[in-house]
């Protein structure tokens, strides 16, 4: 095999753990995930198991533009998933692992333009406050959305989605994809 052609596949290789971790970490940091697996052997065995099926996912984006509907049960699939590996994670943490794997590959070039964003508390904040207000009643949150508990059925997430939808519409932008990658900033960076 040619040398370049296994260098490649090295690169992939390690560019794709590399965006696995960082999208598990978006995802639980600052949240419980742990109840039921104890040890960190049994925790090791349960992400790799999670991160084998997100990227046999990432296949299915790979040559045509998922819907949001298909994206929606993606997520319910995730969350299917690590229930049967013995540890449920909410929907708010199986939608921001899945997006951020999402974003991470497209941005990589391995995949098309993702149909969703990750949904977290830097892009909710990039919403304007009537918007987030309005949002937020429609959540029935009393004053803030919490993306890990809010998110916890498939109503309010497609909610969320469809307020940053209309919003990047309405501002020129063809996607909430492209929306977020043009928008976000970490939060030390912010202006």
């Amino acid at each position: 095999m040619n040398e370049n052609i296994l260098l490649q596949n090295e690169k992939n290789r390690f560019l794709a753990d590399e965006f696995f971790m960082l999208s598990w970490e978006a995802a639980v940091q600052h949240n419980k995930v742990w109840n039921s697996l104890k040890t960190k052997n049994e925790q090791r065995i349960f992400r790799q198991k999670i991160k084998n099926r997100l990227e046999k996912m990432m296949l299915n984006y790979a040559d045509k533009i998922i819907d949001s509907i298909t994206h929606i049960k993606n997520i319910q699939l995730i969350q299917d998933f690590s229930k049967a590996e013995g540890e449920k994670l909410d929907i708010g943490k199986c939608q921001k692992l899945l997006n951020m794997m999402c974003k991470y590959y497209w941005c990589a070039g391995w995949i098309c333009e993702p149909p969703h964003l990750p949904i977290d508390n830097i892009n909710l904040k990039n919403l304007p406050k009537e918007n987030y207000k309005e949002l937020c009643d429609e959540l029935n949150c009393k004053d803030k959305i919490n993306w890990t508990e809010d998110l916890n059925n498939d109503d309010n997430y497609g909610k969320v989605i469809n307020a940053f939808s209309d919003y990047a519409k309405s501002h020129g932008y063809e996607s909430v994809a492209v929306w977020e990658l043009c928008n976000w900033k970490r939060k030390s960076n912010k202006e």
